[in-house]
């Protein structure tokens, strides 16, 4: 048995709710459990995921690597979460780094600054994992196409996310956590995914093959 493998059958077994006497199992999963096992599996694609050279601003000169970053859209509380679960952590020699980061919609009209939108789609682009909340599913097009061509692996738990135009979606089934993928999403990217990952993951197929001609929504 592969340490991931292991490592993910802890997770699971770590989420599944104990029944109090008598009464029957609960159908959901306690909510801090269930933060700390998605930020552990946030951890664990960083290590299992390989990314363009060009995505990280190394100091060549000094032979420091830069950081992988993890960003957490739209859920402050969660990413203060997986920053202690991925603190003193490295990933081949990469340090980790954690950013909340807040959705900011697209200037409506000329009189509207571009400045705030400009820099939220700076700190976007510079991730390499991008966790997007549920609460952002209204923003969901707009984002995906900021994403666009930026080699970003995205994970969610909105419903349905890796079969509605992102690649990895956490999905809760009888008090456990799995994860689907889609691996159409991830082959348009020049993103490397272990096939030791996918092998624990659930393969699935976009519903929306052409949702990249969409125009963003604000």
């Amino acid at each position: 048995m592969t340490r991931l493998l292991l490592l993910i059958l802890v997770l699971l077994v770590a989420v599944s709710p104990l029944p109090a006497a008598g009464a029957e199992p609960s159908p959901g999963i306690d909510k801090a459990k269930a933060a700390k096992v998605k930020a552990a599996y946030l951890y664990n694609f960083t290590k299992f995921t390989k990314w363009p050279d060009e995505k990280f601003a190394d100091d060549r000169s000094s032979k420091r690597k830069a950081p992988i970053i993890i960003g957490v859209l739209g859920d402050q509380s969660f990413s203060r979460i997986v920053g202690k679960t991925i603190k003193g952590r490295t990933v081949g020699g990469r340090s980790i780094e954690v950013r909340n980061i807040t959705y900011i919609a697209p200037p409506k009209g000329r009189r509207d600054d571009p400045a705030p939108r400009e820099r939220f789609a700076k700190r976007v682009a510079e991730c390499h994992l991008l966790y997007i909340s549920d609460s952002q599913e209204e923003h969901l097009d707009d984002i995906l196409h900021l994403v666009d061509d930026e080699n970003i692996l995205t994970v969610s738990d909105i419903e349905e996310f890796a079969r509605i135009g992102g690649m990895v979606g956490f999905v809760t089934e009888q008090g456990k956590i799995i994860f689907e993928v889609c691996r159409d999403e991830i082959e348009d990217t020049r993103i490397k995914v272990s096939s030791k990952l996918l092998k624990l993951a659930r393969i699935v197929k976009r519903k929306d093959p052409a949702h990249k001609t969409r125009g963003a929504t604000p």
